[in-house]
């Protein structure tokens, strides 16, 4: 909040600045600018001592003031998704440096239009709608202490993982590259289990976006997958995709032709 006034400053000393009854500086010239102000504040009451060299005082009326911010909060831009059954949880970071009193969450669908999903006031949300076959993409803004609107939110892509097997039982993964990380992420790894949930194999796989498991596996029919990415920077967590299950068919190998003598 910028002060000025007009006096005299014929054997003044300087001038004192009050804040609501209390002393916040003091200039020799006839401007202050107060720089450690709250925008939740109603109203700052200021009042002005002129202080002159003989130690007599002016003291001016009370000048009411109220304070605003005009910065625009900055984006929020790293979400972190982690999909699970039927649903995708959404938590991210944004700038402290802003206090958000609400958060706006958008949802598309494929090449369409974000549209208003739903409103909250903690840093996570869960869509309880997702589905991989919709091609959801999301991005949050939010408002600030100060009633001022964030820039637009960086586009939250989760990771959508499908398979397919061959007639050589190999298995062929794909996945869409997962976006929300300002600063990108570092590598992707592919996890395998079997049907109880038990560990199988690990794939680091850099930052592919495919996957051929070809592995030979006579104990197990059936898998389960699942892709996870990390980010460049710490402290983001592990983005995780949707779980897929592939059943092999089995394969009977049987003698085309014998000898004789039973060889």
């Amino acid at each position: 909040i910028n002060l000025s006034w007009t006096s005299s400053t014929a054997n003044v000393s300087d001038f004192t600045i009050n804040r609501d009854g209390i002393p916040i500086g003091s200039t020799g010239g006839l401007l202050f600018q107060d720089v450690n102000v709250d925008c939740t504040i109603d109203t700052y009451l200021y009042q002005l001592i002129t202080n002159y060299s003989n130690g007599s005082q002016s003291i001016s009326l009370v000048k009411p003031a109220e304070p605003f911010s005009s910065d625009v909060p900055t984006a929020i831009e790293n979400v972190t998704a982690v999909v699970g059954d039927g649903s995708v949880d959404l938590t991210w970071q944004q700038d402290p440096a802003f206090q958000p009193i609400e958060y706006s969450v958008f949802r598309k669908s494929g090449l369409g239009n974000f549209s208003l999903l739903s409103k909250t006031v903690s840093a996570q949300f869960t869509d309880i709608d997702y589905s991989t076959g919709g091609s959801f993409c999301y991005r949050i803004n939010y408002i600030d202490e100060c009633d001022n609107f964030s820039a637009t939110g960086i586009d939250v892509c989760p990771i959508r993982l499908t398979g397919s097997i061959a007639n050589d039982n190999s298995i062929t993964l794909n996945w869409s590259d997962y976006t929300g990380w300002t600063n990108g992420l570092s590598e992707y790894t592919v996890e395998k289990y079997d049907g109880e949930g038990t560990p199988l194999q690990t794939f680091s796989v850099g930052t592919a976006t495919t996957l051929e498991d070809n592995t030979s596996d006579p104990d197990n029919q059936l898998y389960v997958y699942v892709v996870k990415a990390d980010a460049n920077d710490i402290g983001l967590g592990q983005a995780v995709s949707n779980e897929i299950t592939i059943i092999k068919e089995p394969n009977l190998f049987y003698p085309k032709a014998f000898t004789p003598n039973g060889d």
